[in-house]
């Protein structure tokens, strides 16, 4: 394929949300690791099928097509044991009542 005027390669246009990413891999690449968190790994398979049941409970409680949904998690993005973040996080977390203090 050669570039158009300008050097610029024409893209796509269809839309992809996370959650067909995440379908289509698993489809392409289910047994293989699609996330690891420190010991932890899940495979695009098992991604798959929690992603399926969020998405079921959030229809069960009326979320349609098109709403927007917040993810917070506290820390501004701290995935996992609150002991596996920047300090400077866990402290800020634990100031704002985020984590408890056994846990920071």
């Amino acid at each position: 394929m050669t570039a158009p005027h300008g050097g610029l390669l024409r893209m796509s246009r269809r839309v992809m949300n996370l959650a067909h990413m995440v379908t289509q891999n698993a489809r392409r690449h289910g047994d293989r690791t699609g996330f690891v968190w420190a010991d932890k790994s899940w495979t695009w398979s098992e991604i798959d099928r929690l992603v399926s049941a969020l998405a079921a409970a959030l229809a069960a409680r009326g979320v349609v097509k098109g709403d927007r949904v917040l993810v917070s998690t506290p820390g501004g993005g701290g995935y996992g044991p609150a002991r596996a973040r920047d300090r400077a996080l866990r402290l800020r977390d634990r100031l704002l009542g985020y984590i408890g203090r056994g846990k920071a």
